[in-house]
């Protein structure tokens, strides 16, 4: 639906068609079964249970957008949450971010290590060591996308 909704808007402001899309990670969480719903667009969402890392795969199109199929249909993920899993849904920005000694890309693997590496860490800490982390990687480099990351812990 919300893809349907991104495209009339997009008509409706005069933009015929667009190629131009929006990657999308939208999650519903329903208390009373301790599950999470999952869809997305072209963004995963990483899933920690017991310290380990498992990713939910977004489909492959991104929404909002005629240039992939019109009628698309996305996959909906349903996940028990246990007590202490963590969930995190992010912007591609953070592993597109230049910088280290080399002005490379961050990259998803060393964002999926930093990940791993801080699951022992309270949500406060981790966002503190994920701030000084990036900090550190960006340096002189200007940011270059959005960079957006959210966790939650239950």
């Amino acid at each position: 639906m919300l893809d349907k909704k991104l495209l009339e808007t997009f008509q409706q402001h005069g933009h015929v068609a667009t190629n131009d899309g929006m990657d999308a990670a939208v999650c519903r969480y329903r208390i009373n079964k301790r599950e999470i719903t999952f869809a997305g667009a072209k963004r995963p969402l990483y899933i920690f249970k017991g310290g380990e890392l498992i990713e939910v795969k977004g489909n492959k199109s991104p929404i909002g957008s005629y240039g992939h199929e019109y009628d698309k249909r996305f996959t909906t993920h349903k996940i028990n949450m246990g007590k202490n899993d963590t969930i995190y849904m992010f912007s591609d920005g953070l592993q597109d971010q230049f910088g280290g000694n080399e002005g490379k890309k961050f990259m998803i693997k060393r964002f999926r290590e930093l990940l791993t590496e801080m699951q022992p860490l309270s949500m406060t800490e981790q966002a503190k060591r994920l701030h000084k982390e990036l900090d550190s990687w960006q340096g002189k480099y200007e940011q270059t996308d959005d960079m957006l990351l959210i966790g939650i812990r239950f």
